[in-house]
C-alpha cells in the first residue's frame, strides 16, 4: 500500500505544480490587422487654391492586443498597440500623393466604446513651392505631423 500511495501523491504533486505553471505563464500578445479606406475633402479657405480638393486614402493598422503582462494593461482594458501606415492621393494635381506612419492606441471599455490615439508623421511630394507650385497654399513642406 505504501508504494501505490507513494506514486499516487507524486501524480497529485505534479498536477498541481503543472496547474500553477501554466496559470501564471503570460499570453503572448495577439496580432490583430485592420484595413481601412476612406475619402473626403479639403476645405477650400484661401482665394485661389484648386476647387477639386477630393481626397481618397488607404491604409492598414498591424496592432497587437496587450494580455497583461505589465500592470497597466489590465487598468486600460487590454489596449490594442501598433503603427499604421497610409496612403492617400488627392483630386488635384498641385496637392499629389501622402505617404504616413502612425504609431497609435486603441483604448477600450467594457461597453465596446474605444479611443484611438497617435501621432506620426507624413510625407508629401508636392509641396508648395512659390515658382513651381504656387495654388498650394495647405502643404508648406514635404514632411509634416500627423
Amino acid at each position: 500500500m505504501g508504494r501505490k500511495s507513494l506514486i499516487f501523491f507524486f501524480i497529485i504533486l505534479n498536477q498541481f505544480i503543472f496547474s500553477q505553471n501554466d496559470s501564471v505563464k503570460a499570453d503572448k500578445a495577439k496580432f490583430v490587422p485592420e484595413f481601412k479606406t476612406g475619402n473626403g475633402t479639403i476645405i477650400q479657405n484661401y482665394p485661389g487654391v484648386p476647387n477639386q480638393n477630393f481626397v481618397n486614402y488607404s491604409g492598414v493598422n498591424f496592432l497587437f492586443q496587450l494580455k497583461g503582462s505589465d500592470n497597466w494593461h489590465q487598468f486600460y482594458n487590454y489596449p490594442l498597440v501598433g503603427i499604421e501606415a497610409l496612403f492617400g492621393t488627392f483630386q488635384s494635381k498641385e496637392f499629389g500623393y501622402t505617404i504616413a506612419l502612425l504609431p497609435n492606441m486603441i483604448l477600450k471599455n467594457s461597453k465596446k466604446f474605444y479611443f484611438k490615439v497617435g501621432l506620426g508623421g507624413a510625407f508629401f511630394n508636392k509641396p508648395f513651392n512659390y515658382l513651381t507650385n504656387s495654388r498650394n497654399l495647405y502643404i508648406g513642406y514635404n514632411f509634416a505631423n500627423m
